[in-house]
């Protein structure tokens, strides 16, 4: 086959099962799924790593945003709780510090494009597995990393709520890093995973023939 036909049938492939796969995700739900996933899973972890910190999320619908983390100071909520069960008063606000994000466009959108990529390229299915499995797995702790420092990064830039929080000023500088460029960088990594997973040397070796 010649160089052409390669090309065009990878993109033919690439565009259909991108557009096929995001068309199943969002018509029968896997988004909300995958921001459940997202949410109940970085907050196991970052829950009881951030000392300080109590995380809780919720669902939102809003404009490029759907997952709403909610960030409370523990002493705080501990000291709030106290003062309501001696009968202090009946209600009392919690301030929380807020973090939103939208899954579609970090954990979901990534994902299906790293999908098309590793089912367009001209590979046998036994050949895709190992790729599509391990290539999930690391855009996964990718997003995983982002979020933790999206976190971080709001608890440590909210003196009001968290005055004894603080990183050192090399920590904030890459927590800050990673927050901002998450989104734009985001695709160009799940290019590199599938050049690393996914894309095979020999296929490039020219044939003797």
């Amino acid at each position: 086959m010649s160089p052409f036909k390669i090309i065009f049938s990878f993109g033919v492939k690439f565009l259909a099962t991108y557009f096929l796969v995001f068309l199943i995700a969002v018509t029968t739900g896997f988004d909300d799924k995958v921001r459940d996933f997202c949410a109940n899973s970085t907050v196991r972890v970052y829950d009881n790593l951030i000392d300080e910190a109590i995380i809780q999320t919720k669902p939102i619908k809003e404009e490029h945003r759907n997952l709403l983390y909610q960030i409370i100071n523990k002493n705080k909520y501990e000291e709030i709780q106290k003062m309501l069960r001696a009968g202090d008063s009946n209600r009392m606000d919690i301030p929380t510090v807020g973090y939103k994000t939208n899954t579609n466009n970090g954990l979901l959108m990534p994902f299906i494009f790293l999908l098309s990529l590793i089912v367009a390229y001209p590979s046998s299915f036994r050949q895709k597995i190992i790729p599509l499995v391990l290539g999930s797995l690391l855009l996964w702790i990718f997003v995983f990393i982002q979020i933790g420092c999206s976190i971080i990064y709001a608890i440590d830039n909210s003196e009001q709520y968290f005055p004894s929080y603080e990183l050192p000023n090399f920590l904030r500088y890459i927590v800050a890093l990673v927050e901002k460029i998450f989104i734009e960088v985001s695709y160009i990594f799940t290019v590199l995973i599938w050049i690393l997973v996914g894309v095979r040397l020999e296929d490039f070796k020219i044939k003797k023939r």
